[in-house]
């Protein structure tokens, strides 16, 4: 594991202050929601105290409350125009309260029913004195009217009853030829024909066709409506489009009570102007009678009043009761926010009016009292960030440092292990322990490359040590080669002079080795046509060596390469020198060149003993480090040549390679080099 990430794991356990400070907050936002609780309570009352004795707001319904069991509709304001074009874009919060009307609500039905095949829900909303209405109906196959037919009553159609000023019903139809605009007509009451043949304008209505059947969108003055409220819809479907009979008739009012119509409930406009006085910021107002009827609401863009059916009616059961009460709930369109309600009694000298409900979301209640821990909260994360960032940047500069250092350390060698001019390292100033190491290096640094001097300028020093007395054997044996000597004598002094000569080889070897390197730095590079050099080259061995078959193979007359003349025919002595003596007499040296892509390929194969696997992956050591095996491996003098070789085509950008062939029965050395381009 690397400094950096022991730094990171070591600071982790100061995450533990946000988690202590997180639990505090918690506690805190507790207790303060608990005096909002109590404060909402407070302004409950106030609202309540505002209208409390006056029965007048709650008007007559609240005396005459409908005890028959016929539902109420209720139509909820907007403050948005409703297009009527039959879609329900314009319905998508009070679409919401849809009430859906099925097989309970049937008027009259054929055999066999089947509530997938038909229903429908309806919306109803109010907008300055108009009613608005949305009819979503299921039904599988729609029959439009039939001009041809002068009844109403044959095909799908809308049935709209209603009590006028003067209290008596009114009965009206929508119909339509095909989907689009409706006509409203006023009808009797068997619902087949038009009182007169104009239709009532002030009805608006349009038909749409929808996935599953068709939707219905229409609106009516209020003043039809009368003061009653009293108002009631049913759907008709006709089914055979032959008899054109209606099947099924599915209303708002049941058959047991068809001389009923249901009650609308519409807010107070007086009573919203009283409590629009006390609104509060970011808090949703209700006003609801004994009924739990909503007879005034008003809102600050909290929340969809209409969306908070998660809303327990437990406590706005103990407010109708005389008892205040406070709730959480968690409204349908934000799960992630907390209301608080509180409800208070509206009492007057005859019982309980009704309640007042105040709501308000739990972050706007803590977004002010939460500030000041909230700025606490930062500025601890600040401080912990800090410090977080203090480790990082400190391991990050203290990794960076080691590995300038270590950077620095490896270029001071190369590639074969020898030790590059020295350079001052990083940190030697420093007063840390990097510096103290830095130092430390460096002193290692330089005791190494006094050594490393020294190991290099040994092979000129033993070429001169060893050439004085090996001159001074070879002067002896020449004197001894002037007297009187026997044929065994001669054999002997013969065989000396072949070590001498052997010894001069080796030592001439290692010193050239040893500075070669450092002769290829100063030579030039020109182009140079190798296959040319090359053949010359063999035909100059040839008549060298006149008992030696050499063969070179190139196809191509000209292949090119950048490089030092002089040096190529040297890496060929050597390559050649190799190839005859660790080669039969009888055997032929091949010499080949060949070029693919942008590069050449040198090889030159002899037969001979096979080279061991050490040679092979480590072609790239000096000589010296190659001892003769018992094996049969190329000696010292191989472990020199490769060296010189390696250097000259590393030089000239190239690689060497060597391996066996056959079997091991031919030993292939190829040295591959970059193509030259003119």
């Amino acid at each position: 594991m690397n400094l950096g990430k022991q730094l990171f794991l070591s600071g982790i356990g100061i995450l533990a202050l946000p988690w202590i400070g997180y639990q505090y907050l918690s506690d805190v936002g507790n207790f303060l929601i608990e005096g909002q609780e109590r404060t909402q309570l407070l302004a409950a009352q106030a609202v309540a105290s505002s209208l409390q004795n006056r029965n007048d707001l709650f008007e007559a319904q609240f005396e005459t409350e409908n005890t028959t069991g016929i539902s109420t509709l209720f139509a909820y304001p907007t403050d948005y125009l409703i297009k009527i074009d039959g879609y329900r874009l314009d319905w998508e919060e009070l679409a919401i309260n849809s009430t859906h009307y099925a097989s309970e609500n049937i008027i009259r039905s054929g055999l066999n029913y089947d509530p997938k095949a038909f229903s429908f829900q309806m919306a109803l909303g109010q907008r300055d004195k108009y009613l608005y209405a949305l009819i979503q109906v299921t039904d599988s196959s729609p029959i439009y009217r039939n001009a041809a037919y002068r009844r109403l009553d044959n095909n799908d159609h809308v049935q709209i009853v209603t009590l006028n000023q003067q209290g008596e019903m009114q009965r009206f139809i929508l119909t339509t030829q095909e989907p689009g605009p409706l006509t409203a007509y006023l009808v009797g009451p068997d619902w087949k024909y038009p009182v007169s043949g104009k239709p009532v304008t002030e009805i608006l209505g349009f038909w749409r066709q929808s996935r599953k059947g068709y939707n219905i969108e229409f609106r009516l003055p209020l003043s039809l409506i009368g003061d009653q409220k009293r108002f009631a819809v049913a759907v008709a479907d006709v089914v055979d489009d032959t008899k054109r009979e209606v099947q099924t008739l599915i209303g708002t009012v049941p058959t047991t009570w068809s001389t009923q119509l249901n009650r609308i409930e519409l807010r107070s406009p007086e009573l919203i102007h009283i409590i629009e006085g006390l609104k509060r910021p970011g808090a949703n107002i209700l006003v609801v009678d004994q009924f739990r009827r909503v007879r005034a609401h008003i809102t600050d863009n909290m929340y969809s009043s209409v969306a908070a059916r998660n809303r327990n009616e437990e406590a706005i059961r103990e407010a109708l009761n005389g008892h205040p009460a406070t709730q959480r709930f968690r409204p349908d369109d934000d799960a992630n926010s907390e209301v608080i309600m509180a409800a208070f009694p509206i009492r007057s000298e005859t019982g309980i009016l009704g309640a007042v409900i105040v709501e308000l979301a739990t972050d706007e209640i803590l977004s002010l009292q939460k500030e000041t821990l909230e700025n606490s909260a930062t500025q601890t994360a600040l401080v912990i960030t800090a410090i977080l960032a203090g480790l990082l940047i400190f391991s990050s500069r203290l990794t960076y440092r080691i590995k300038r250092l270590e950077n620095e350390i490896s270029e001071l060698i190369d590639n074969v292990g020898r030790l590059q001019p020295l350079q001052e390292i990083s940190y030697l100033q420093s007063r840390d322990e990097i510096g103290g190491l830095s130092r430390t290096i460096s002193s290692m640094l330089v005791q190494l490359k006094k050594y490393t001097d020294f190991l290099e300028h040994m092979p000129r020093t033993l070429k001169h040590e060893i050439n004085n007395p090996l001159n001074t054997i070879s002067t002896s044996f020449q004197n001894l080669a002037a007297c009187q000597l026997t044929e065994r004598q001669k054999t002997y002094i013969e065989s000396a002079r072949r070590g001498i000569n052997r010894l001069h080889s080796i030592t001439n070897s290692i010193a050239d080795a040893a500075n070669l390197e450092a002769a290829l730095k100063n030579e030039e590079f020109g182009p140079i046509n190798l296959s040319e050099l090359v053949r010359v080259y063999v035909d100059s061995c040839q008549h060298a060596n006149p008992s030696r078959h050499f063969e070179f193979i190139c196809t191509e007359p000209a292949i090119h390469i950048q490089g030092n003349s002089f040096r190529i025919e040297q890496l060929l002595d050597k390559l050649v020198d190799n190839a005859i003596e660790y080669s039969p007499l009888d055997s032929s040296t091949h010499l080949s060149l060949e070029s693919s892509g942008q590069s050449i390929l040198l090889a030159v194969a002899n037969q001979g003993p096979p080279i061991s696997d050490r040679i092979r992956r480590k072609p790239s050591e000096q000589g010296p480090r190659i001892q003769h095996s018992a094996s049969g491996d190329h000696g010292i003098h191989l472990g020199l040549g490769l060296f010189v070789v390696r250097t000259i085509a590393e030089h000239h950008g190239g690689q060497v390679n060597i391996g066996n062939k056959e079997g091991h029965q031919e030993f292939l050395v190829s040295v591959r080099f970059p193509l030259y381009s003119r």
